[in-house]
């Protein structure tokens, strides 16, 4: 008889006598729970930079006027005839002078301690080179306070922005274009100007009375950490930002442990070094400057005594803050806050 024909189709293959749907599961195995998911720490997200007021504006009266020497404008006189019962320059009420202080005396000293003269140049006969005038101006500038000496530089504080510092300064130049005025009328009146009649004229005829020499800016920013409730343990990143990965931006780091009713101002100082920030190494840029002061707060506040300008304000807070999101991914820096969803109900009633 012919062999037995050996399987070769799907349908003639071996088959497992005991299906995989047939098998006994370890109990074990369907009771052991799923992985658990992992869940992406809350990010927080920096506010932009804003800016508060000018620190202090230094300025030039009449910059295009060429000195032979360091002295054009009699301070004795100028303090004498600006005073606050007058009525603003031409009739300007967009800025007005509310009192005059730090007055000359004759020893050459002022009237208040702290309003100190600048060194005079050798030589020098005058009375006194400096004096301090309150000014009141439109758009918030209740509190502002000029400097002025013999040489035409002024010191602005309290000024919010450029244009209210160079308001103030016009302020103080119509002023002493108008005593000159007055004394050409009035021959008895004292001369304003102590240089030669064509260097007053040349003062008098020029367009640009005020330069701005300085005018670094005020500001802050928020890293916003209360959004994702956290804050930062400043014991813990001042040593972080010591660190040798931070060294081409922090130039020093300090912080003090706050004591007594100073607690809530738990903060750092930290020192940016200039060259670490683009926007201020530019031919123009001020290169006596080397680094530029930020405060950094536990909860993410970061406030700028003294920035260039804006530009350069907003790279350091992005510099800063690329080097606080760092530090809050370190779990011995990050401090979780539990939310007073309780305080938070009362204050809404």
């Amino acid at each position: 008889p012919p062999p037995t024909p050996i399987p070769s189709t799907p349908s003639d293959a071996y088959h497992d006598p005991m299906p995989a749907a047939d098998m006994p599961v370890d109990p074990a195995v369907i009771a052991m729970p799923p992985p658990p998911a992992i869940v992406a720490r809350p990010q927080p997200q920096r506010g932009p930079f804003q800016v508060k007021a000018i620190a202090t504006g230094i300025c030039q009266i009449f910059p295009d006027v060429d000195l032979q020497d360091s002295i054009l404008i009699d301070i004795d006189v100028l303090a004498m005839y600006c005073q606050p019962a007058r009525h603003p320059p031409n009739g300007d009420v967009h800025c007005s002078i509310t009192e005059v202080c730090g007055r000359a005396c004759p020893k050459g000293g002022m009237t208040k301690d702290h309003d100190k003269p600048a060194p005079k140049k050798s030589g020098a006969n005058r009375l006194s080179n400096v004096c301090a005038f309150k000014m009141r101006l439109l758009g918030g500038g209740d509190n502002v306070t000029l400097r002025i000496w013999s040489n035409g530089k002024t010191q602005t504080s309290g000024c919010k922005d450029t244009n209210m510092l160079l308001e103030a300064n016009r302020c103080i130049a119509e002023e002493i274009k108008q005593i000159y005025n007055t004394s050409k009328l009035h021959p008895e009146t004292p001369p304003v100007f102590l240089q030669r009649p064509e260097v007053a004229e040349a003062a008098m005829a020029s367009t640009n009375s005020v330069k701005i020499l300085s005018a670094p800016i005020l500001g802050s920013w928020d890293m916003n950490l209360k959004s994702v409730n956290a804050k930062l343990n400043m014991e813990n990143l001042c040593e972080y930002l010591k660190g040798q990965e931070f060294a081409d931006r922090v130039f020093r780091v300090t912080h003090v442990k706050p004591k007594g009713n100073s607690a809530r101002f738990n903060n750092l100082s930290l020192y940016i070094r200039r060259e670490a920030l683009s926007s201020w190494c530019g031919e123009n840029s001020d290169q006596t400057t080397v680094t530029v002061y930020v405060n950094v707060y536990e909860a993410g506040k970061c406030s700028v005594l003294a920035a260039p300008d804006a530009k350069v304000a907003e790279e350091l807070a992005e510099v800063v803050s690329k080097m606080l999101l760092s530090a809050y991914q370190q779990d011995h820096i990050r401090v979780e806050v539990e939310r007073d969803t309780k305080t938070k109900r009362q204050r809404t009633h």
